[in-house]
C-alpha cells in the first residue's frame, strides 16, 4: 500500500444545496459533491447574467458565521448584499473594501487587490474573498492617462501578478479559504471562435475551477407578461480535482438572488423526477402552478419544496 508522507492540508468540499451545481464541480471519482475549498475559483460570462450573484450566494456557504471580503472595482448595491446572501443561510459579516483612502484620495485597483489577498491570508475569520471584476480593473499610470491611449497587456500583468498571489494565499492558509473571481466574457475576435474572458492567461492556469454562465432560455419561470425567475446554465471548463466538462443550472430572482427551492425543482425535472409545465407534477401528486411556487419561494414556506429534496436525496442514494 502506497504511503504518503509530508504535512499537507486535507482537500474538503464545500456542499451548497444546489445538487446539480455540486455534483458538476464535484469529483466522480471519489462521489464527493461541491466546490474544492483552496481554490481560486473563476466565474465568468456576459454582463448581467447573475456572475456576482451567484458568487454572493457561493461566499455565504462557504463562511456561514464569518466574514466575507469583497473587493469590488464595479460598483454594487450594497443594499442587496444581504438579500444575495440570505438564501446561503449566510449570518456574518461582509465587508467592502474601501476605493477611498483616509484623505478622501481614490486608491489604486492594485492596492485594492493587494489588501484583499493579504487580509484573505492573515485574518483568521476572512476564509473567502471576491474579485468583482477583473474587466474593471485600471492599471495605477492608466487612471491620470487620456482616454484613447492603449495599455490593454498592463491589467494582464496585473491579473497574472493577482492570479499568483492568489495561488499562493489559497495553497498556505491552513483553514483553506476560497478567492472567487468574477470575470466578463466577449467573442474571440480575428476569426476565432466561441468566447473569452479578460486579463489573459494566467488567471485560467492557476486558478483551480472555471465556470461559465450563460441563459438557459428554455426553462425560464414565466407568465404570459413576465419572467418570474431566470435559469442560468453553467458549463465547468475547468476542474483540477475531478474533470471538467459536466453542466449544471441555478434558478435565479432578479433582485432576490440564487434560489435553492426552485433550483431543486429544476434539478428533478432535468433528472426525469418531475414534470414542469404551467403545473408542476411529480409521480402522482401535483404541486400547483409554478407561478405559485416563485411565490412560496420568496414567501419563505420551504416545506412547499420538501418533497423535491426528498427526491434527490433518494435519487443520490441509489447511484448516479
Amino acid at each position: 500500500m502506497t504511503n504518503v508522507i509530508g504535512e499537507y492540508p486535507e482537500l474538503t468540499r464545500i456542499e451548497t444545496g444546489l445538487y446539480s451545481f455540486d455534483r458538476a464541480v464535484g469529483n466522480p471519482h471519489s462521489r464527493q459533491l461541491g466546490y474544492p475549498t483552496k481554490s481560486v475559483i473563476e466565474i465568468y460570462g456576459n454582463q448581467g447574467i447573475g456572475k456576482s450573484t451567484l458568487s454572493y450566494f457561493l461566499s455565504g456557504r462557504r463562511n456561514e458565521s464569518g466574514k466575507i471580503l469583497i473587493c469590488d472595482l464595479e460598483g454594487l448595491d450594497r443594499s442587496y448584499l444581504p438579500i444575495a446572501t440570505a438564501p446561503a443561510k449566510f449570518d456574518g459579516t461582509i465587508e467592502i473594501i474601501n476605493a477611498m483612502d483616509n484623505k478622501g484620495k481614490m486608491r489604486s485597483h492594485e492596492a485594492m487587490i493587494n489588501e484583499l489577498t493579504d487580509r484573505v491570508l492573515e485574518e483568521e475569520d476572512i476564509q473567502v474573498g471576491i474579485l468583482d471584476s477583473v474587466g474593471a480593473i485600471l492599471p495605477t499610470f492608466q487612471q491620470a492617462s487620456e482616454i484613447g491611449e492603449g495599455f490593454g497587456a498592463k491589467r494582464a500583468i496585473i491579473v497574472a501578478q493577482f492570479a499568483r498571489k492568489a495561488a499562493l494565499t489559497v495553497n498556505n492558509k491552513p483553514t483553506l479559504p476560497n478567492i472567487f473571481v468574477v470575470n466578463h466574457s466577449h467573442v474571440i475576435v480575428s476569426g476565432g471562435v466561441g468566447h473569452q474572458s479578460a486579463g489573459g492567461v494566467v488567471l485560467g492556469f492557476l486558478g483551480a475551477v472555471r465556470l461559465y454562465l450563460r441563459y438557459a432560455s428554455r426553462d425560464f419561470i414565466k407568465t404570459a407578461d413576465e419572467v418570474l425567475a431566470y435559469m442560468i446554465e453553467g458549463t465547468v471548463e475547468k476542474l483540477r480535482y475531478g474533470g471538467k466538462g459536466r453542466k449544471f443550472k441555478v434558478a435565479i430572482i432578479p433582485g432576490h438572488g440564487v434560489r435553492p427551492n426552485l433550483t431543486a425543482v429544476q434539478d428533478c425535472v432535468d433528472l426525469g423526477l418531475a414534470e414542469r409545465g404551467a403545473v408542476v407534477k411529480m409521480e402522482d401528486t401535483s404541486f400547483g402552478y409554478i407561478s405559485k411556487m416563485v411565490e412560496d419561494d420568496l414567501e419563505g414556506r420551504d416545506n412547499k419544496f420538501d418533497a423535491f429534496y426528498e427526491a434527490i436525496e433518494k435519487h443520490k442514494k441509489g447511484g448516479e
